[in-house]
Parts: C-alpha cells; sequence; structure tokens
C-alpha cells in the first residue's frame, strides 16, 4: 500500500540515548504500519502515557509528525490496546475494509465528499500489531532499560 508509514522500533536506552532518534528513520528492523490505519486506532492510541523527546517532556498518545517513546510508564497500556486491536481484527474478514477520514474535492459541492476506504490484510495487519504488543510487553518487563521509539510521519 502506498502513503505514509510510522514506524516503531524497540530499543535499549543503554545503547541509545532519546538525543538520536533521527538514525532510526527508515530503519528495516522496525515495525511498520500504515499511518491510514494508525489514524483509525487513534482514538485509543491517546490513551498510552508517553514522552516526546524532542520537546522533553512526557505526553499522552503519539505524536503525529515526529518521535515519541512508549516507555515502562506506558508498556502495559500499549501491550493491551495493540492486543485488542489485533484480537479484532482477527475476527474480520482476510481483507479489513475499514472507514477512513472525511474527504471531499475542491470544487464540488459541500456534500460531495464521502470517508476514504481503506483496505488492508488482516494478516499482515494482526501479525504487526502483535509483534508491537510483544514489544511493549517487553519494555514493561526491562526495568526501564527498553523503550519503543516512535517515528511519526
Amino acid at each position: 500500500m502506498a502513503g505514509l508509514f510510522r514506524d516503531f522500533l524497540l530499543l535499549s536506552l543503554a545503547e541509545h540515548p532519546i538525543t538520536s532518534y533521527g538514525k532510526f528513520v527508515n530503519d528495516p528492523r522496525a515495525v511498520r504500519l500504515h499511518d491510514d490505519l494508525l489514524g483509525y486506532l487513534w482514538d485509543s492510541l491517546v490513551w498510552l502515557p508517553s514522552y516526546n523527546p524532542a520537546k522533553r517532556e512526557p505526553t499522552t498518545g503519539l505524536c503525529r509528525w515526529g518521535p515519541t517513546l512508549i516507555r515502562a510508564e506506558g508498556a502495559v497500556t500499549a501491550r493491551r490496546v495493540f492486543t485488542a486491536w489485533a484480537d479484532l481484527f482477527d475476527a474480520g474478514p482476510p481483507v479489513l475494509r475499514l472507514t477512513g477520514d472525511w474527504t471531499s474535492v475542491e470544487g464540488e459541492p459541500p456534500h460531495g465528499g464521502g470517508s476514504e476506504r481503506l483496505e488492508f490484510d488482516r494478516e499482515e495487519t494482526i501479525d504487526r500489531l502483535r509483534l508491537l504488543a510483544g514489544s511493549a510487553d517487553q519494555v514493561a518487563g526491562s526495568r526501564h532499560d527498553l523503550d519503543i521509539l516512535h517515528l511519526g510521519v
């Protein structure tokens, strides 16, 4: 699927200071999720206690356009959220057809728009969400030695 993606990478704090997040852009080890899928999940992602390394402050959710760290404080919630979505999607058809953002075409009447139709492969989506849940589980058990680095679009 073309478009914008977000990367999630499990990192050791001892090996990678939080100021070095820029070097992980497009890292091949990252779990990659489409921005539209995360937009669909967004309301539940704001529940995650997190940290914004660019501003050096605690926050909640994921930063849309920059880096976010999911630390031990948010890892249990992250595991639960990603696992819940994986379990829900597991009940779906092989191709997940989801409702995206409202769009309209410039120049058309105000009611000429509609919701984007999103399609994702169920098994690939579930696998990636379970990988993220597993990474969150590792962070939760790491005694603050691991973080998940999220790189926004």
